[in-house]
């Protein structure tokens, strides 16, 4: 993230949770960043099928708009994982803790999250020490389907490594593979994966 791009990323994080520790809520929002104007999206995250709704709103104005960068501001379940434990819903893990999460997704591929798990003590928020991620799996980073193939191309320049006329291809079939593994250990819903992988084709 460039320098102006992080400090936007911070700001979320002071507006979610000065926002929480007033309100007690913080409602799903997407804000797009565009060259000449910001456009926030509050979002409805029931069920699947609003999930998609708002997806499919969210990338429609990301294309109309030329959008490079957004950040998403929601609430989430969070917990540490053990290497040991298998794939596992931090909505459904008996250790979760609610926490505030803040993405930020850039074009090429380039993304940050940052965690803020808390507890609710007496009316009161407790924060815990934040967490930050920058390879951190997102169903709303809708730059996901280059993500991918950007990162390995960037790696093979990087390496001097030649970079075959039909890369693209075989890129797509190796992230096809994840996308399905992600379904089968449940790090994804089939819906969600289903999705995925009619966008890479």
């Amino acid at each position: 993230m460039n320098k102006q791009q992080s400090k936007i990323i911070e700001n979320d994080v002071v507006y979610a949770k000065t926002t929480l520790e007033e309100r007690g809520i913080v409602s799903p929002m997407f804000v797009l960043h565009g060259k000449e104007e910001v456009i926030p999206i509050l979002a409805q995250l029931g069920d699947e099928e609003s999930k998609e709704k708002v997806s499919k709103l969210v990338r429609t104005m990301i294309k109309s708009h030329e959008i490079e960068f957004y950040t998403f501001i929601s609430e989430s379940w969070y917990y540490k994982a053990n290497k040991l434990e298998g794939a596992l819903p931090p909505s459904k893990h008996p250790d979760r803790k609610e926490c505030l999460v803040i993405s930020g997704f850039r074009k090429d591929g380039e993304q940050k999250m940052i965690m803020l798990p808390f507890e609710r003590k007496e009316k009161k928020i407790i924060f815990e020490e934040r967490v930050e991620t920058d390879n951190a799996e997102s169903r709303f980073n809708f730059f996901e389907k280059n993500k991918f193939i950007e990162f390995v191309k960037k790696k093979a320049k990087e390496e001097n490594v030649p970079i075959p006329s039909n890369a693209d291809g075989v890129i797509k079939k190796v992230f096809r593979e994840m996308v399905k593994k992600d379904v089968v250990e449940g790090r994804r819903t089939v819906e969600e994966g289903n999705r995925i992988l009619k966008e890479i084709d």
